[in-house]
C-alpha cells in the first residue's frame, strides 16, 4: 500500500492518525476496504505471543499490551517523545519530554486531545481490537508521589478551574490517609505560592477561590507559619510574558 502523508506538511502519517504530530493539521480519513486493517496489531500480536519486547514494526518504539493502564502523563510523555524524534521544531510536549518533566491533565476528556483519544477507542471497538483502559487515578497518585519526596512545595497558576484545584488538593488527600489509617504521612502543605486569575472572590466561582481560602483547607501553610504567596488578578496574556520576562532576566538568560 502506498504511504500516506500530511496534506499541510507532508509529514508521513498512519492510516488510523486523526492529526498530523508534526504541524497538527486535521487529517482526512480513508474510506473503503484496506488490507492493512487484515494486518494484526501490536497489541494483539503481545497478546498472542506474550512478548514483552514488543515494538512497532515500523518506527521501533516499544509498545505495550492494551492492558496496560493509560494516563495523561503517560500519553503526553509518548508524543513528546515522538516530537524528540521526528520533529525539528519547538513544543511544549517535546521539551517535557527531553527534561523528564511529567505533564498532566486533569480533565483530559475536556480536551481535543481527549477526543481524539475517545474516537481512536471506538475505532479500536468497531474493528475489534483491544481497548486502551484510561485511569485518571493513575496519574494523582504519580502526581502525590512526587509531592511527598519533596521538603517545601511551592505552585505557580495561571487561571482556575480543574487543575488549580486538582493541584491544590494534594495536601488533603494526604491528610486524609493519615486520619483515616491507610498510612503515616506528614501534613504536606503549600509554602510557596503566585497565582494569576482576573476571577474576584465576589463571583462565588472555584477560580476566585483565595490562597487565603486554602489555607483553611489545610491546603497553604498559613502566614503565621512562614507561608508565602501573592495572587494577581490580572488577565494571564498581560501577566504571563511579564512575569516571564522578569525571571529569563534575573537568570541571565536576556540581556538588561
Amino acid at each position: 500500500m502506498a504511504s500516506l502523508s500530511c496534506p499541510d506538511c507532508g509529514v508521513k502519517v498512519q492510516p488510523e492518525d486523526l492529526i498530523c504530530f508534526r504541524c497538527g493539521a486535521n487529517l482526512p480519513h480513508a474510506s473503503g476496504p484496506d488490507e492493512d486493517l487484515l494486518t494484526p496489531t501490536i497489541s494483539q500480536k503481545f497478546i498472542a505471543t506474550g512478548d514483552p519486547a514488543a515494538s512497532c514494526p515500523r518506527c521501533g518504539t516499544p509498545v505495550s499490551d492494551a492492558a496496560d493502564v493509560v494516563c495523561s502523563h503517560k500519553l503526553h510523555k509518548r508524543i513528546g517523545e515522538f516530537l524528540a524524534k521526528n520533529s525539528k521544531g519547538r513544543g511544549i510536549l517535546k521539551s517535557a519530554f527531553e527534561h523528564d518533566v511529567p505533564v498532566f491533565v486533569p480533565a483530559f476528556s475536556d480536551s481535543e486531545l481527549g477526543l481524539d483519544f475517545a474516537l481512536n477507542q471506538y475505532a479500536r471497538k468497531k474493528d475489534k481490537r483491544p481497548v486502551l483502559r484510561f485511569d485518571p487515578f493513575e496519574d494523582f497518585e504519580t502526581f502525590a508521589h512526587m509531592m511527598m519526596a519533596t521538603k517545601k512545595m511551592g505552585i505557580f497558576t495561571v487561571g482556575g478551574g480543574v487543575p488549580r484545584n486538582w493541584s491544590q488538593q494534594f495536601g488533603v488527600y494526604a491528610e486524609l490517609m493519615a486520619r483515616r489509617g491507610y498510612e503515616k504521612l506528614p501534613l504536606k502543605r503549600y509554602h510557596y505560592g503566585v497565582r494569576i486569575c482576573p476571577e474576584p472572590v465576589h463571583w462565588g466561582g472555584l477560580s476566585g477561590s483565595t490562597y487565603t481560602e486554602a489555607v483553611s483547607w489545610g491546603k497553604f501553610v498559613p502566614r503565621e507559619e512562614g507561608g508565602q504567596f501573592a495572587e494577581v488578578l490580572e488577565d494571564a496574556t498581560v501577566a504571563l510574558p511579564l512575569v516571564v520576562g522578569a525571571v529569563l532576566q534575573r537568570i541571565g538568560y536576556l540581556k538588561k
